[in-house]
């Protein structure tokens, strides 16, 4: 199993879309739920979303 930060960006979904495509298993992490929900779709129930705004 993979989790995946940054999957709707280049890089991540790159890496995502590889991973899904050789039959392993995929988890991402998105902070932005609209743009997160392709993903959703993709992996299933694999997937969180997550807030990185900083408090400080």
């Amino acid at each position: 199993m993979y989790t995946i930060m940054g999957v709707t960006g280049q890089v991540g979904a790159e890496v995502a879309r590889a991973l899904l495509a050789a039959r392993q298993r995929v988890k991402v992490v998105v902070r932005d739920l609209e743009k997160g929900q392709a993903w959703a779709e993709k992996v299933a129930k694999s997937w969180w979303p997550m807030s990185m705004t900083s408090t400080r």
